[in-house]
């Protein structure tokens, strides 16, 4: 039986739903996968049928610069005044959305606060947002019929409409997917969809991914190194309290947890924190320096804080290209491609942009997300055209949709502006809003001017 240590990574605070549900989820999908709630509890009413044909397919750009305002709205006032505004907004516009959203606060905490019981008329209102055309009434609806406890139990048709909810885009459904298949067992299929989850903003299911490798849950021994990554990547894409439990592991000496907060350490200075002292910074380097010479993640880590430096002494382009060469050698993709944008720009060597471009097309064909990024930037700007890449601002959009797809934080920013600004596709500040978050986010851009283009294009949006 799976043991997901939940209070540890603190989601209960931010992600009820998920907290309230999952170790119950757990439960009945390992036990037999047809398991319902105890012969004690009442058995609830059986979910009506849907037809198939029927079932909503399309997550429109503006439910998600819904959730956008919601989610602002949860973390500045609390779940209460969240449920209130989407209630204020459904009575407003009458619109599905906001009716499915609604359902999903009545599900997880009867809308009040996170020691309510859910409230059963989430169901019922859930099952009008479907008949509306709302993807996510969908995927509040797969939950239900998962869990059991709202509704009788039908894990088929929950997988199903998760699984109906994720293809759609809603990266709700995509995390709510995942973690279902983590409860199931399904770890490949697991990471595949909460990957997709956090690349759209919704990085919590890799802080369970971390817990069921801490704790050696689905029948497996616990993996620490594992663990430590997810809490890594669960930073990048924006859990910040990712690095406590990271910085808390390594204090306790677990495997593979010092390396991690030390790369938390690296990311945050390659990417211009300011925050932290020379000190610090130098420490984590010289750590990673020594311990792991031959690692690329690590090597490539590095080049990236010696190409742009973080103040007095870490600034060198010559040991940033020795180290990307390294790392690029030992196999990492990432560092092949950052060697490329050192050879674009002259960085540490001589200027070559025909090799960039073709090291470029090449890892463009294993859908590197990070090539992909720095091909859809020069598209945008065109420095690359008498190597053969001139200014294309379908080429910026399309290369940005797909690098931040693939998870990359720059492409995402592009993409951002992409849609905010009309470069190669038409104006959709809806999607704008979201990738200006996702790039906030994962800490790649201006706190403060991200945070102006959010409010600034879910103005827009309405």
């Amino acid at each position: 039986m799976c043991s997901i240590p939940l209070g540890a990574y603190n989601v209960g605070m931010r992600y009820p739903l998920l907290a309230a549900g999952l170790a119950s989820l757990v439960s009945l999908l390992q036990a037999s996968l047809v398991q319902a709630v105890a012969a004690t509890a009442p058995l609830p009413q059986a979910l009506p049928a849907l037809p198939v044909a029927s079932l909503p397919k399309i997550f429109r750009p503006s439910d998600e610069a819904f959730d956008i305002r919601v989610d602002l709205l949860e973390m500045e006032k609390g779940t209460a005044a969240a449920y209130s505004f989407a209630k204020r907004e459904m009575a407003r516009t009458h619109d599905v959305h906001c009716e499915a959203v609604c359902a999903e606060y009545l599900d997880q905490t009867g809308g009040q606060g996170l020691s309510d019981p859910p409230d059963p008329r989430g169901v019922a209102m859930a099952l009008e947002a479907v008949r509306g055309g709302s993807v996510r009434g969908l995927s509040v609806l797969g939950w239900d019929l998962l869990w059991g406890k709202l509704t009788q139990q039908d894990i088929g048709r929950g997988m199903d409409y998760l699984q109906r909810g994720a293809a759609a885009g809603d990266p709700k459904a995509m995390r709510y997917f995942g973690t279902a298949n983590l409860a199931a067992g399904r770890l490949a299929a697991a990471e595949y969809w909460i990957r997709a989850a956090a690349y759209r903003g919704e990085p919590v299911g890799l802080l369970l991914l971390a817990a069921v490798e801490e704790s050696g849950g689905l029948g497996g021994t616990p993996d620490l190194p594992a663990a430590c990554r997810y809490d890594y990547l669960a930073y990048i894409y924006g859990y910040r309290d990712a690095r406590i439990h990271l910085k808390q592991l390594a204090d306790k000496g677990a495997p593979g947890a010092k390396r991690y907060n030390s790369m938390v350490i690296i990311w945050r200075a390659a990417h211009g924190h300011r925050t932290l002292s020379s000190d610090s910074v130098a420490q984590a380097a010289a750590f990673l320096e020594t311990s792991f010479p031959a690692d690329p993640e690590v090597l490539d880590a590095l080049g990236l804080l010696y190409e742009n430096g973080y103040g007095k002494g870490f600034m060198d382009f010559d040991k940033a290209m020795a180290l990307f060469e390294k790392a690029a050698a030992l196999g990492s993709q990432d560092a092949r491609s950052h060697r490329a944008h050192a050879l674009a720009e002259g960085i540490g060597c001589k200027r070559n942009p025909s090799a960039a471009l073709a090291e470029w097309r090449a890892l463009e064909r294993l859908d590197n997300a990070d090539a992909l990024a720095w091909l859809g930037y020069y598209s945008f700007w065109g420095d690359l055209k008498g190597a053969g890449l001139g200014k294309n601002a379908f080429l910026a959009y399309e290369y940005s949709r797909r690098a931040a797809e693939a998870g990359d934080p720059f492409g995402a920013l592009n993409l951002a502006n992409s849609y905010a600004d009309g470069i190669g596709v038409a104006r959709n500040y809806a999607l704008a809003a979201e990738y200006f978050r996702v790039a906030l986010n994962c800490h790649v851009v201006d706190e403060g001017y991200a945070r102006r283009m959010v409010d600034r294009c879910l103005a827009f949006a309405e």
